[in-house]
């Protein structure tokens, strides 16, 4: 993945949990927060649909799951069990379906259950990222913790992104600064 591209939508979805190695912020602490990231990420739209109670819970479930897993994979290890389960049980639920919409390709979901289904599609996506064959790094500046996919051509990427962590750590490097990372 070059640098502008955008992360993986399971990685994207994690990083709803700002400067997790600082002090973390959480982006989805509500239903409405949930409908509103799934919205601008462009899973839902349209009306809101109706959401089932605490499914904001429940998702950052999901999330915190594929953030484990992730760094897990990340120090070359094999992800918790539980964690794994999670991400498969929210998998198997997938119920997604590619559609052409005024010449544009995009996801469906079910009418009944919409929410679920991009979850789903969301787990979906962590299980083919997390099990794929590029790196999975975390990000090496200070206070960040997002996970990336380094497909870099060296595959020695070090931040999330260069535009964002990777500059503040040059410039703080040049300043000579402690922080900058060397």
């Amino acid at each position: 993945m070059s640098d502008a591209a955008s992360p993986p939508l399971c990685f994207a979805f994690t990083a709803t949990v700002r400067d997790r190695g600082a002090r973390p912020v959480d982006r989805i602490v509500t239903d409405n927060d949930l409908l509103r990231w799934l919205e601008v990420t462009g899973l839902l739209a349209g009306a809101p649909p109706a959401v089932e109670p605490a499914m904001a819970v429940r998702a950052r479930e999901l999330r915190e799951a594929i953030h484990r897993a992730g760094l897990a994979v990340a120090a070359g290890t094999v992800p918790d069990g539980r964690d794994e389960a999670t991400l498969n049980r929210w998998a198997a639920r997938s119920s997604a379906t590619r559609v052409l919409d005024r010449g544009r390709t995009t996801w469906a979901f079910p009418a009944d259950r919409p929410v679920n289904a991009a979850l789903a599609l969301i787990a979906v996506d962590a299980v083919e990222t997390l099990g794929g064959d590029d790196p999975i790094r975390t990000c090496a500046a200070p206070g960040c913790g997002a996970l990336f996919v380094d497909t870099s051509r060296p595959r020695n990427r070090r931040w999330c992104s260069m535009a964002t962590c990777g500059n503040r750590a040059k410039k703080a490097n040049r300043r000579g600064s402690k922080d900058g990372i060397p």
